[in-house]
């Protein structure tokens, strides 16, 4: 005898081996992290004082930086504390990044082994750190912790000053005479400026003047960002006038959202990342 089932009657249905393996997977991955975490927290609180601001390389996830009885501090940070959003641009980005925290207190720098690509991908960035502190915890299947000093090395030794070219000493001198001295700029211009080994302030290199043609979407995404976290002014050497003006969808975008600071046409352009609306000149 055969026993039919009504649409409105329920069977039980067995999960499927697939499913489950994959229920599993996942949680085998969340409790793996959580695991991680634990352990991170554990290395910090055994290796760093009570009281110290300690940046993280945290991928937004506020669950590493709440670390007992010490500041967590997300790297790279924007300006309002929150995680900046994006990864370095590269260990130039890096290094202006970190040395800013310095200034502002931050003292000890973890890296989780969730981010151990970045030992690698940022290698000069590393030697920076190695060169301004010391390794104190280096365990690749937890995380490696340095402790930075507290001094933030000049940027510009009186030695190198007399090597710049003209211009360039031109361009610094016009930013020391406009801008306070503790501020972030971004620079428009190609890898071989020589404002960004040479200024002394921090200062990120948006490298688009060496394409000719960009993903404007992308600058522009990029621009905001900044703007949005740690940078303060944009500053536009007259050496990228001629290359800005072949991108007018930028160039807009530039002119519409930040203010000009100032418009010295043999030296450069200065516009307020932080103030928009009126242009001040």
């Amino acid at each position: 005898m055969t026993t039919s089932v009504g649409r409105g009657d329920q069977v039980p249905r067995e999960r499927s081996v697939v499913a489950e393996k994959f229920d599993d997977g996942l949680g085998s991955r969340f409790e793996v992290y959580q695991q991680l975490i634990g352990r991170i927290h554990r290395a910090v609180e055994q290796s760093i004082p009570i009281g110290s601001t300690v940046l993280v390389a945290s991928k937004g996830d506020p669950a590493l930086l709440a670390i007992d009885q010490r500041t967590g501090w997300h790297f790279p940070r924007a300006a309002d504390g929150q995680y900046a959003g994006f990864h370095p641009a590269d260990s130039d980005d890096a290094i202006a990044r970190l040395d800013v925290q310095r200034q502002l207190g931050a003292r000890y720098l973890v890296i989780p082994h969730t981010s151990a690509w970045w030992l690698d991908h940022y290698a000069q960035f590393f030697a920076h750190v190695r060169s301004c502190g010391r390794v104190l915890v280096e365990d690749p299947g937890t995380c490696w912790i340095f402790e930075l000093s507290a001094t933030v090395p000049a940027l510009l030794p009186v030695e190198t000053t007399a090597a710049v070219m003209p211009s360039t000493q031109q361009l610094i001198d016009l930013l020391d005479a406009v801008l306070p001295a503790a501020v972030t700029i971004v620079v428009l211009a190609g890898s071989d400026n020589e404002l960004v080994t040479h200024s002394p302030r921090p200062t990120i290199a948006l490298n688009y003047p060496d394409d000719p043609v960009i993903d404007v979407t992308d600058a522009i995404r990029e621009l905001r960002q900044l703007a949005e976290g740690i940078a303060d002014f944009l500053v536009v050497p007259a050496s990228s006038r001629e290359w800005l003006a072949r991108q007018p969808t930028f160039a807009q975008h530039i002119e519409e959202s930040h203010s000009l600071v100032t418009d010295q046409g043999n030296v450069c352009r200065i516009y307020d990342l932080k103030l928009g609306g009126e242009k001040v000149r």
